[in-house]
C-alpha cells in the first residue's frame, strides 16, 4: 500500500499550520493556481519504496518541497527554506495510517525558471513511515 498521498497531506498541513511560514509566503499548493502570487510553497513530486521490517509495511519517501519566489537573488527562498526546515527537518510528522520513523531534510538545488527570472529551491526530504496495524 502507497503511503504518497498520506505523506502529501501531511507536509501540506504541516506547512500551511505553521504561523511563521504562513507569513512568509502567499500560500501552500499542490496545484499552483495561475493567479498566484510569490513567494509560495509546492509540494512537488515523490518517489516511493518499501522499506518493510519485521513483516510490518515501511515506506522510504523523498518528497520534493519547491520554494518559488520572485525576488532577485535567492535571499528569500533560502529564508523560506530554513522556515521549512523548521518545520519537517527531525520533526514528528504526523501521518494518517502510519508511524512517522524520520523525516529528515536531505538536500536542496537552486533553479531559475525561464523566462521569469523567478527563483526556485528545490528541498527533498527523506521521510521513513511505518503503517499502523489497525
Amino acid at each position: 500500500m502507497s503511503a504518497l498521498l498520506n505523506i502529501q497531506l501531511a507536509l501540506e498541513q504541516t506547512l500551511k499550520d505553521d504561523a511563521a511560514l504562513m507569513s512568509k509566503i502567499t500560500g501552500v499548493y499542490d496545484h499552483v493556481p495561475p493567479d498566484a502570487n510569490y513567494p509560495y510553497v509546492v509540494i512537488g513530486e515523490a518517489t516511493e519504496e518499501p522499506l518493510n521490517t519485521f513483516a510490518q509495511g515501511g515506506m522510504q519517501v523523498l518528497a520534493v518541497i519547491r520554494i518559488m519566489s520572485g525576488a532577485l537573488g535567492y535571499n528569500e527562498c533560502f529564508d523560506i527554506l530554513k522556515t521549512v526546515n523548521d518545520c519537517l527537518n527531525q520533526q514528528p510528522l504526523v501521518v494518517d495510517q502510519y508511524e512517522t520513523i524520520s523525516s529528515v531534510y536531505q538536500n536542496a538545488e537552486t533553479v531559475v525558471e525561464e523566462p521569469t527570472d523567478a527563483r526556485q529551491v528545490q528541498a527533498i526530504y527523506r521521510i521513513v513511515v511505518q503503517k499502523v496495524e489497525s
